[in-house]
């Protein structure tokens, strides 16, 4: 059995004065594993690294200069 984690988060970084989205990234997680005993560690290893993806790149996008430059102002 083969079983498959996919995730979407949407990032917001919100002007706390006039609550406007000011800069907005979308970062994604994915993993697929076999399964060969399709006990719950299984299901959860796959779980744990789809978010796991999704958050090294969420903080790659927080690292951008991008960000970065708009958290200075």
């Amino acid at each position: 059995m083969k079983t498959w984690h996919y995730m979407t988060v949407d990032l917001k970084a919100v002007d706390p004065g006039t609550r406007k989205v000011v800069w907005e990234k979308e970062v994604k997680g994915e993993e697929s594993n076999m399964l060969w005993l399709g006990i719950t560690s299984e299901f959860e290893r796959v779980i744990r690294t789809s978010l796991t993806k999704a958050l090294d790149q969420a903080a790659k996008e927080f690292a951008a200069d991008e960000f970065r430059n708009l958290v200075k102002k």
